[in-house]
């Protein structure tokens, strides 16, 4: 809660805020699909999402999922509610309601978190720029990592579209849709890792071990996969209507994939909340490109639906790398914190040496006789 933090805080929401609703009608007026007044909805609606989207993450760093549940559920209901509404009042459907029961929902999210959260996380301070450098420096390099896996995935169809062919496109995308339940588990474990470990640090107090984490979430992915492959005759019709074949190739591919990227996310969450962040985004720069070029290797020599397979191994020797640099990391600390508690249980005794006796006894250190004996 440190004043000039929350400040530049303040000051980077809105302009945030500002530069989303700019961007967002710019693109809307660029594309033709709203006319004057649902741009201004539309800027309106992106204001308030971001905002409630704030809301979400104080929850998330205070580790209250419980009120976020909550949360989420407020904007789920009204957003509805307010699609309901409007096409009642309007007499149809179109984009501006769709927008304008967006903004509903976000409002009503807004007022849910100012009920849930506590009066120390919605003081109000003017906007500053005093630590606007180190907040924007942690935030742009964790919102740069965020973005590698989403464009990483963009780029491996652009593959699989230009080395094969469409329909092997929608083969790959059929096994990413069976094999989604994993990927969104994954995906949202991994936004709740950063709040966890830099509440673990502040507190040290270290309930789970990265390497815990990281076998408990590859395991989901494996006892996942095998329901998948042994299901697979049952749910590819459900998701394809029969028109595309949806072979085990193409599961285990995505399964690796899942896995790296699962397996990846404990260490990194762990060292970007020891703010190093561009390192974090540095490894996955270079696990991506590696991974890319696997996979083109794997599209052209073997088969299309390797694809994420080949995406997967370069993600692995990512996560290795990651691994082995929170395991310095935390040997570092380790020693570190030694240090400083021998260090206190040093001043703590010569304190007490120093201080006056009662009944003159006298505290001494504990000696270790030579012979080794107690």
């Amino acid at each position: 809660h440190d004043r000039a933090i929350r400040r530049a805080l303040v000051a980077s929401q809105l302009g945030t805020m500002a530069l989303g609703s700019v961007v967002g009608v710019a693109v809307a007026l660029a594309f033709g699909v709203l006319h004057p007044v649902g741009c201004l909805l539309f800027a309106v609606a992106i204001s308030l999402w971001l905002l409630e989207e704030t809301g979400r993450r104080i929850m998330s760093a205070r580790l209250e999922f419980g009120r976020l549940i909550v949360n989420d559920a407020v904007y789920v209901v009204a957003s509805l509610a307010a699609v309901i509404a409007l096409r009642m009042v309007f007499g149809h459907f179109s984009v501006e309601i769709l927008i304008g029961a967006i903004a509903c929902g976000a409002l009503a999210a807004i007022v849910a978190a100012q009920v849930q959260l506590p009066a120390e996380e919605l003081q109000l301070v003017a906007p500053g720029t005093e630590a606007l450098g180190e907040v924007a420096e942690f935030s742009s390099w964790r919102a740069m990592q965020v973005a590698i896996r989403p464009l990483a995935l963009l780029i491996l169809r652009f593959l699989v579209v230009t080395l094969a062919s469409k329909a092997a496109l929608a083969t790959v995308e059929a096994g990413r849709l069976m094999m989604a339940p994993a990927i969104t588990f994954i995906s949202g474990a991994g936004t709740f890792l950063l709040p966890f470990f830099a509440h673990s640090f502040k507190s040290r107090r270290r309930e789970f071990s990265e390497r815990m984490v990281t076998v408990a979430m590859v395991g989901m992915v494996g006892m996942y996969t095998i329901v998948a492959v042994l299901l697979r005759s049952r749910l590819a019709p459900l998701l394809t209507d029969g028109k595309v074949p949806v072979g085990v190739l193409v599961l285990l591919s995505w399964a690796v994939f899942t896995a790296a990227y699962g397996a990846g996310l404990p260490a990194g969450a762990s060292l970007a909340a020891r703010r190093e962040s561009r390192l974090v985004f540095m490894v996955r720069v270079g696990d991506s490109l590696l991974g890319t070029a696997v996979a083109a290797a794997m599209i052209v020599l073997w088969h299309p639906e390797a694809g994420p397979l080949g995406l997967g191994i370069g993600l692995t020797i990512g996560a290795c790398v990651l691994t082995v640099l929170v395991e310095r990391a935390n040997r570092s600390a380790g020693t570190v914190d030694d240090e400083e508690e021998l260090a206190l249980e040093g001043q703590a005794l010569a304190m007490l040496e120093e201080a006056p006796l009662i009944g003159r006894v006298r505290i001494r250190r504990r000696q270790t006789p030579v012979d080794g004996s107690a």
